[in-house]
């Protein structure tokens, strides 16, 4: 089983995708709600740069959908309802996530 809950996050929240991307800021904020939902310390962006180098999670700056940002490449989100605050997401509150 899985302790790091930057892995257990990425298992349950994401999916692998060689053409996926997702915006580093919405990322490392859902991220955060998760560690606070889960009462779990909140890295900061410095730490969670780390950690997603350590998984291999490249992130760059680059233009997709005519924004530029900084993006993590290789995952997207999985197609379902999450909350981030719970490890449960049969809460009424959750949202979508593209």
């Amino acid at each position: 089983m899985v302790s790091n809950p930057l892995l257990l996050f990425i298992n349950e929240h994401c999916k692998e995708d060689p053409e996926g991307y997702l915006r580093y800021s919405e990322f490392y904020t859902k991220y955060a709600q998760y560690l606070k939902g889960n009462k779990r310390r909140v890295i900061s962006k410095r730490e969670f740069s780390q950690f997603l180098d350590m998984e291999g999670l490249e992130v760059r700056r680059t233009t997709k959908d005519e924004m530029t940002d900084r993006y993590i490449e290789g995952i997207r989100w999985k197609d379902m309802v999450m909350d981030f605050t719970k490890n449960d997401s049969n809460d009424s509150n959750d949202s979508y996530c593209n």
